[in-house]
């Protein structure tokens, strides 16, 4: 039951990241909405580490980092909106397919 909570809660932060990011881009700078959606996929984190009792270590989780960091870079670069959202849904895909494999990792063990 465990896993299928941890599967939820990541969906829902990618989810929130990826609405927050699109918003972010569409409104040309920050947002009230943009920063609600960032913050509700941070409280996913925070509940995921201490409401189901699953501690990330740093070092284990840089594949899944690693997307969001350039992500991070991305909005810094001059492109078109589309160009961004599009290298936004892209990076934060593949984050998420990795978390998810992390997920069952772990099961198997």
């Amino acid at each position: 039951m465990n896993i299928k909570r941890r599967i939820l809660f990541t969906t829902i932060r990618y989810l929130c990241w990826s609405i927050g990011l699109a918003i972010l881009t569409f409104n040309d700078g920050d947002s009230i909405l943009s920063t609600l959606f960032f913050l509700l996929g941070i409280i996913t984190i925070y509940i995921e580490d201490y409401a189901l009792d699953h501690r990330k270590n740093l070092k284990k989780q840089y594949k899944e980092i690693l997307p969001i960091a350039i992500i991070i870079l991305i909005l810094f670069i001059p492109m078109t909106k589309g160009l961004k959202i599009s290298f936004f849904l892209l990076l934060l895909t593949i984050s998420y397919f990795l978390s998810l494999q992390q997920i069952f990792k772990e099961k198997r063990l």
